[in-house]
């Protein structure tokens, strides 16, 4: 499953955030990966 800004968004995070994960990790998060961001929230 390919994760997007709107994938993101579904779990309550601005494109900016999303963006600001994609830059701290050098790529595309996958949706594990974004779902443990949430968790550190």
């Amino acid at each position: 499953m390919e994760t997007t800004a709107k994938t993101a968004g579904q779990l309550q995070y601005y494109a900016e955030e999303f963006e600001l994960i994609k830059q701290k990790l050098g790529r595309t998060p996958n949706f594990n990966e974004v779902k443990c961001f949430s968790g550190m929230e």
